[in-house]
């Protein structure tokens, strides 16, 4: 079965379509694999539900994420639904530090959305920016430059202290 067809056929909407999502990952019906294929061929509301899922998921156990799929990420962040974009973020922050895999094209894609998103999407690219700095402070040194150019250009002082956690 198809995740589209598992949401057309659900009676659930909204939060709680999401929940139905996380429960067919956790039941192995839908693997993370399959929901990140199908997620581009998936209404806006849809991507949302299957990030947000995927992002649950994640949070039990980011060593089940497949690292193959982790390239397919940056796609996504690049999703013009804004939620989307900020689960998408939220799980990129949840795979950096236990991943080591090359966050580069991921980064390009962040540094977009931390400067022209909407203050949530802002505030979850600022978080899986300072996870992929910290991941490796060598490899992501030149983030350190980004880092403080977000803090100047960032309004809120919730989503700057975000990004000073790189200077402490």
């Amino acid at each position: 079965m198809s995740i589209q067809a598992f949401i057309k056929s659900s009676p659930l909407k909204g939060k709680a379509i999401c929940s139905a999502i996380f429960q067919a990952l956790s039941d192995q019906v839908f693997s993370v694999n399959k929901l990140i294929a199908e997620i581009p061929s998936l209404k806006p509301a849809d991507r949302g539900n299957c990030m947000e899922a995927i992002v649950l998921y994640t949070e039990l156990n980011p060593t089940l994420f497949p690292i193959a799929v982790v390239p397919n990420l940056e796609a996504i962040l690049c999703d013009n639904a804004p939620r989307v974009q900020w689960e998408c973020a939220r799980c990129i922050a949840l795979l950096a530090p236990i991943m080591t895999v090359n966050w580069h094209k991921h980064i390009n894609a962040l540094l977009i959305n931390a400067k022209q998103g909407g203050t949530v999407v802002r505030w979850s690219a600022a978080k899986a920016l300072l996870a992929i700095y910290l991941s490796d402070l060598t490899t992501y040194a030149f983030l350190k430059l980004e880092l403080e150019t977000c803090i100047q250009l960032e309004e809120k002082n919730s989503i700057q202290k975000i990004y000073k956690q790189a200077f402490k």
